[in-house]
């Protein structure tokens, strides 16, 4: 019922004018609690005061099959560092 609401109303309405838009008398505190719930699933946010719908599971698939694995990407091993600090020879220690 939120859910449907904020699809429709997609941007227009701040938090108090959707609740009012809500087909069904709902408690303010559960419209609240279904925000939060919305919010922490990335499926909507807040922008300007006002609510956006963001979750677009369709679209998500499409690009998620345009996209390369992580697997297929080859690593390149990183070189090994000397673990000499000299370049050749070392110093030669003086005895005064």
């Amino acid at each position: 019922m939120v859910e449907k609401t904020i699809k429709e109303h997609n941007g227009d309405f701040a938090r108090t004018a959707l609740w009012k838009a809500v087909p069904k008398a709902m408690k303010y505190s559960t419209f609240q609690e279904a925000l939060f719930y919305f919010s922490e699933h990335n499926q909507i946010v807040f922008k300007d005061g006002k609510i956006i719908w963001i979750h677009f599971p369709k679209l998500f698939d499409k690009l998620m099959e345009q996209t390369v694995p992580l697997e297929s990407i080859k690593k390149e091993p990183k070189p090994e560092k000397s673990r000499n600090v000299y370049k050749g020879r070392p110093p030669e220690r003086r005895e005064d």
